[in-house]
């Protein structure tokens, strides 16, 4: 009989396509990590007395871009298709470096780009998989 208590846990990141656009490297989030990253970005207002809940969405980015651990192909050409930037033709081939600041403006402005890391860093299944396809 298999105890699961026992078996050494692995750290996982695999390179993850994200709309057809670029490859994103993400590390892998467990449950129990995930849960002390969303209860870092839990605030709590009152309202009329009775506490209420919330997520305070830039500690979320915060927490989100830890997940990110690189990425390539990504271009200002491809940024100007994520967000409405203005972008001259002779720019489009420039390299977007994956740099912490980088990372908080694409997951601020850029439509599905939190949600594709958020889902990618808990979907091991998917990580697992590619990181058995690239090596």
């Amino acid at each position: 009989i298999m105890d699961l208590t026992t078996i050494e846990r692995e750290e996982i990141s695999g390179w993850v396509r994200f709309e057809d656009k670029f490859d994103v490297l993400i590390a892998g989030t467990n449950k129990e990590d995930l849960r002390k990253r969303i209860d870092r970005c839990k605030k709590t207002e009152y309202v009329k007395h009775q506490p209420k809940e919330s997520i305070d969405e830039a500690k979320l980015r915060q927490e989100l871009a830890k997940s990110i651990l690189d990425w390539r192909g990504l271009t200002l050409g491809i940024v100007a298709t994520m967000i409405a930037i203005k972008d001259k033709a002779e720019d489009r081939d420039v390299p977007v470096e994956c740099t912490e600041e980088n990372k908080m403006v694409l997951l601020k402005d850029a439509y599905y780009f939190d949600t594709f890391v958020q889902n990618a860093c808990t979907d091991i299944a998917l990580l697992k998989q590619e990181q058995a396809r690239k090596n």
